[in-house]
């Protein structure tokens, strides 16, 4: 019987919340600077061999995708980690560019040290109703919603309900918004003719080459990701409880459930309103997402 360490169960976390993950995306988190054909795959191995983690395949790409199992999520909720949440429910990873993609940024914020991240699946365990960003980016003063997009949206309609309904509630005050590259982002600007302010976009072009030096941009100012790591919040999602994910989920607000965390503003701090609208374009469940392929 493996003898679990830490580590192994931040990666069945990892896997669970994300969907999956592949060798090299694991490496980089957990083994970073290691050769994945090394100290990466022989835990994975070892992993493998105990039940926690089985592999699949997509027709798009010849490398193996590292899924949970239900013993996993047994092992987790024996730990008492806080968000040991059900296994998805999508068996054939009709999304897996997005969600690929998706779990690539992850691993370069969390590297530069931008914040907090917070996995849809997880929003989604706290708050199960309605639609969820693809995931939340907690710093000390702000909750920022996070949408990626990798493919475009046909017709323009659909760009216009996703910025409206974050325009029109008060929940969040900036939505940080990827796109694979600058023309996807003139492009996008040409089409709506206008994007209100609350929207900060960057592309994984910039973010890949510049890392902690490039900068949102919204139509009347700059966020740049020095910025964010400047505030970043201290630990990790598993020194959160569900109780304060929740809370902040539902307002907005990071200082909302941050009675025994450090608190600074940058001056431009959210303000926490309740809404009764639901933000984001992700996926309503597990089985009839809308992202992009």
């Amino acid at each position: 019987m493996i003898r679990l360490m830490e580590r192994d169960q931040d990666i069945n976390a990892w896997i669970l919340h994300e969907r999956f993950s592949h060798l090299d995306q694991i490496g980089a988190k957990f083994f970073p600077g290691c050769n994945i054909h090394r100290a990466p795959y022989r835990r994975m191995l070892k992993l493998m061999d105990a039940g926690l983690v089985t592999t699949r395949k997509v027709y798009s790409d010849p490398r193996d995708l590292y899924i949970p199992t239900e013993d996993a999520v047994t092992a987790l909720k024996a730990s008492h980690y806080p968000f040991a949440i059900g296994i998805s429910k999508d068996k054939t990873f009709k999304n897996y560019f997005h969600d690929r993609g998706l779990i690539d940024l992850r691993i370069l914020f969390e590297g530069l040290g931008i914040g907090l991240w917070i996995p849809e699946r997880v929003i989604r365990s706290v708050k199960p109703h309605g639609i969820t960003p693809d995931a939340l980016l907690l710093t000390v003063d702000q909750v920022y919603p996070i949408e990626y997009e990798l493919t475009e949206k046909e017709p323009p309609e659909r760009y216009k309900k996703i910025f409206d309904r974050y325009n029109y509630a008060s929940k969040y005050e900036k939505v940080l918004y990827i796109l694979p590259t600058e023309r996807r982002i003139e492009s996008l600007k040409k089409k709506l003719g206008y994007i209100w302010q609350k929207f900060y976009f960057v592309s994984e072009e910039e973010l890949e080459a510049e890392k902690d030096n490039a900068v949102f941009r919204s139509s009347q100012g700059k966020l740049p990701v020095s910025v964010l790591v400047e505030y970043s919040m201290d630990g990790t999602l598993a020194d959160q409880t569900r109780e304060e994910i929740k809370v902040i989920v539902e307002s907005g607000s990071p200082d909302a459930g941050q009675e025994r965390k450090p608190f600074a503003s940058s001056g431009g701090g959210s303000r926490g309103d309740d809404d009764a609208d639901d933000e984001g374009d992700s996926d309503e469940d597990d089985e009839g997402r809308d992202g992009d392929e």
